[in-house]
């Protein structure tokens, strides 16, 4: 039987590939096989029924999360703004907000109530909870603009309320909590309450920073749907009763009692109740906030002394009676590190909580394992800092050694579908409070590859068929060298990792300079041409292997005068601007990415240098920029940048940065590199241009363009894939090894099959090469999906994406130029940029030349510049006089340094 990839089928049934690779690892296409980290189906297996199933409305769903998201913020902000224009302060808007949100869920709980009634339910609502009187100045019509956005988000009442606040606080600029609020993912509530063995019917569960109480709605829906029903009100609230909450946000606290009673009510009817208005109001959550300041929430050492009240009530106890002794402690505390943080806060979580380092997630982690009940269990969205972080060693231990962890399920970057970008690296965290046993294992759930709604899919999933789950002795951990959390079990890199020397015995990486105000002295290198207190900077902020991201100065001055006169600058290390060979993004999401360090060039915080103290320093960048650094780069430090402390812990030994052979082939990809950004006007390494001497035109110049860039990336990738195989070889790798090492950032290119790439249609090929390309014909994005590190080359980001190998790939360019009509449009325009702006005398090393030249003037000199092209002058003129402006200004990023006026049909210099 014929097998296909699931390449091949994703096109053959309309789907996305990484669909089929799920649809396969769930057992639910007949026939799949894994065979090396790759799935092969057979031909005729037939598409299976779409069966995915959204948490918020299990079989309803009718909504995608983002929608309904939207939905909400639309809804909320609407209604935020129509009650600060009855005249409503913004805390006043924001309580009448969800005391109105609040009367129309009870409504549709109650089968719908008439405005008028709504309206004395949210007043009854109001005094029941102690609001100042915000409504009495509310007319009625702001109740159709929540039915008109309400509706649609119907099955997903248990969320509205929760979500419209997190969007009203964002609204309300003078709340100082909205930062640290991202309330919990469904998902991820589900993935950790799914995991408690919620069996001990007197085992009471706390929630330590509730929020609106998202991880204690799905404990009561789980509490009252498994084992014997509730039969009647009086059960459901002794159901109720197990469940605590304490929120530091008095407000939130409201919104977390609140729903639980909503969600009371929708269980009662489920089960066949007729529940009232009044059950409401008598079902009361066990849910508290402090008394007076409390500003330590949760996190107060001394909580027998901090009083709380019973929210909607006189009730007062303390914090440690609300959140001490219970069997299940399930969380996810507010994510704030050092950076911002108020000084007494800082003070403050030093002193009472010193393993956590000034972070709060992992004071609450702390905090969590500590007041849970012997033998108890205890759930956490965390960020990952603790697991890998150098500081948090002590930490780890005490952790270690105090409690049995259960489950680990490393999300990764992009987890929350409101915190938006690459911010925070979560993994979620099941752990039993006792001791250790020597053969108690963890079961690590390796999702950090896999996009949000993936995870969700994935955590779902039956299928006893999981090759991203692994388990772990956790004795495994604890002997670990600095106890760091190890994600792969491949033996081989872990020894590595382990016993090998430090690259900091042979190089310092080395922090860069903090100009204090970058908008002001930190601009595009074309603006300042000629200007001598501008010079060359490495600013990072990118993704680049070798050579690049070389568009930028910086204004310096005499010895950086103009950054000391800045405040909160720091000069740093300028001592070693002339020693140092190379130079690094910080920004780490995509891997690590070394380039040389240009001649007379500094470097800053963003872009931060390397100064090789011993070895070839093209041995040193050629290790630095194999696959084998990013991915120990990705097990030493967790963070979403780079710092230099972690690059000298990278192991590596004499022999590597001694290497004629990485010194030979680092050299070889320097050049290449370069050879490619001499094409690219807004880099510092452009040479104006150059005909080829064979080819004659326009057209055949920029086809000549494409072959050499192709050539050239090819060229590359082979000789990093050399340099990959130097090392497992000289490090003694195994095919599992190694096999760990493409699971975390990418396959080898030329070992892909190329049935994908060849199954692809030309026209799609072209559409997706031609999106990809910038102005200049440059990479426009970083990579394709988060289980890859950075792309270097339009080639390389192409075989990552379709799955095929980079050799068929560019064999097909390159022998059917004409089948790819939008890319040799691209190169063809590139061209005729550089070979305007070269006609112009734009030069990187020299002042922009004052113009004001007609446009047969120009055409003179481009006939004198360039004979060669002397049949296609027309062409050129053409193109600047209809697209040379346009497309200029793209190119040098909204800061053009010509303009051709088309009243005057002259081409002038911008001023400034």
């Amino acid at each position: 039987m014929r097998y296909l990839l699931a390449q091949e089928l994703a096109e053959k049934w309309g789907v996305s590939k990484r669909r089929i690779q799920i649809l396969c690892a769930q057992g639910r296409v007949p026939g799949a096989e894994l065979t090396d980290h790759v799935w092969r189906i057979p031909e005729n297996a037939e598409k299976p029924a779409d069966a995915r199933v959204s948490h918020e409305e299990g079989a309803r769903r009718t909504l995608s999360v983002q929608q309904v998201r939207g939905s909400i913020k639309k809804l909320s902000r609407s209604l935020y703004q129509g009650l600060l224009d009855q005249g409503l302060g913004a805390l006043q808007a924001k309580e009448a907000a969800i005391l109105l949100l609040s009367a129309k869920l009870l409504s549709l709980r109650l089968h719908g109530l008439e405005e008028e009634e709504i309206s004395e339910v949210a007043q009854r609502i109001r005094r029941y909870f102690g609001f100042a009187d915000v409504l009495s100045g509310v007319d009625q019509s702001q109740l159709p603009l929540i039915d008109k956005h309400l509706m649609r988000v119907v099955p997903f009442s248990d969320d509205v309320l929760s979500w419209s606040y997190q969007y009203l606080n964002k609204e309300d600029k003078d709340s100082d909590l909205a930062a640290t609020q991202f309330f919990t993912e469904k998902y991820m509530v589900s993935a950790i309450v799914e995991r408690l063995p919620l069996s001990d019917p007197d085992g009471s569960v706390v929630d330590p920073a509730c929020g609106s109480g998202n991880f204690l709605l799905h404990v009561l829906e789980r509490l009252c749907r498994e084992g014997e029903a509730p039969s009647d009100e009086a059960e459901f609230c002794r159901r109720l009763d197990r469940l605590y909450g304490y929120e530091l946000d008095q407000d939130l606290a409201v919104v977390a009692s609140i729903n639980l009673r909503l969600k009371t009510l929708q269980l009662m009817e489920e089960a066949g109740l007729r529940p009232s208005l009044e059950t409401f109001f008598d079902c009361v959550p066990r849910i508290y906030a402090s008394v007076g300041d409390g500003k330590r929430g949760a996190l107060d050492p001394d909580p027998a002394q901090h009083p709380v009240r019973r929210v909607g009530t006189d009730t007062v106890t303390t914090l440690d009676q609300v959140i001490c002794g219970k069997k299940y402690v399930i969380t996810n505390p507010p994510f704030q590190t050092v950076k911002g943080m108020p000084e007494d806060q800082k003070r403050f979580l030093k002193q009472a909580y010193p393993m956590a380092k000034c972070d709060m997630c992992s004071a609450f982690l702390q905090r969590c394992i500590e007041d849970t009940a012997p033998d108890g269990f205890c759930g956490l969205v965390t960020q990952t800092s603790w697991m890998y972080l150098d500081s948090f060693e002590e930490l780890r231990g005490w952790l270690l050694d105090r409690s049995t962890i259960t489950c680990i399920v490393e999300l990764g970057a992009d987890a929350f579908l409101d915190l938006s970008g690459e911010k925070a690296n979560v993994a979620l965290v099941v752990c039993r409070r006792r001791p250790p046993q020597p053969d108690d294992r963890m079961e690590i759930w390796g999702l950090s590859a896999y996009r949000r709604e993936e995870c969700v899919e994935l955590l779902e999933m039956a299928s006893d068929h999981r090759p991203y789950v692994s388990s772990i002795p956790q004795a495994q951990i604890r002997s670990a060298p600095k106890h760091r959390f190890s994600m792969s079990d491949a033996s081989g890199l872990q020894r590595i990792l382990d016993r090998w020397g430090s690259y900091r015995t042979y190089a310092v990486p080395m922090q860069g300079t903090s100009t204090g105000d970058a908008k002001k002295l930190v601009d595009y290198y074309w603006r300042h041409l000629g200007q001598r207190e501008w010079v060359p900077v490495s600013k990072g902020g990118g993704y680049a292997r070798w050579q690049g991201l070389n568009q930028y100065c910086v204004k310096w001055g005499e010895d950086g005068e103009y950054i000391r006169q800045t405040p909160g600058s720091a000069l740093r290390n300028t001592s070693y601007f002339g020693q140092t060979q190379m130079v690094f993004s910080d920004t780490g999401t995509a891997g690590l990415n070394i380039r040389i360090l240009r001649k007379g060039q500094i470097f800053i915080a963003s872009g931060p240098g390397i100064r090789v103290n011993e070895g070839l320093p093209m041995a040193h960048l050629a290790f630095l920029n194999t696959k084998l650094a990013t991915y120990f780069i990705r097990l030493l430090s967790p963070k979403l940048t780079v710092s230099a402390g972690y690059i000298g812990q990278l192991p590596v030994d004499r022999d590597i940065l001694y290497s004629e052979d990485l010194d030979r082939w680092g050299n070889r990809c320097v050049s290449l590199k370069a050879e490619r950004l001499s094409r690219h006007p807004c880099n510092l390494e452009f040479v104006p241009v150059r005909l080829s001497g064979t080819a004659g035109s326009i057209r055949a110049e920029a086809l000549e363009w494409l072959r050499q860039d192709l050539a050239s990336q090819r060229e590359q990738l082979l000789l990093e894939r050399e340099m990959d195989r130097f090392l497992a070889k000289h490090m003694g790798l195994s095919a599992d090894d190694m096999a760990a090492v493409e699971k975390s950032v990418g396959p080898d290119l030329f070992s892909l099959p190329e049935a994908p790439a060849g199954g692809i249609r030309p026209e799609e090929l072209d559409r997706k090469a031609a999106a990809l390309l910038t102005e200049s014909c440059g990479l426009s994005r970083t990579r394709p999906s988060k289980n890859v590190r950075g792309c270097d080359s339009l080639l390389e980001y192409l075989a990552l994406e379709t799955g095929g190998s980079c050799e068929t790939l560019c064999d097909r360019f390159l022998s059917e130029p004409e089948a790819f009509p939008r890319v040799q449009k691209r190169y063809q325009d590139a061209f005729l940029h550089a070979l305007v702006i070269s006609v112009l005398g734009f030069r990187t090393d020299a002042p922009l030349p004052r113009l004001d030249l007609s446009l047969e003037d120009f055409r003179a000199l481009l006939v004198r510049e360039y004979p060669g092209l002397r049949d296609d002058r027309d062409q050129v003129c053409r193109w600047v006089e209809q697209e040379f402006s346009a497309f200029h200004e793209k190119a040098f990023r909204g800061a053009p340094v010509f303009r051709f006026e088309k009243d005057s049909q002259t081409i002038t210099t911008i001023e400034g």
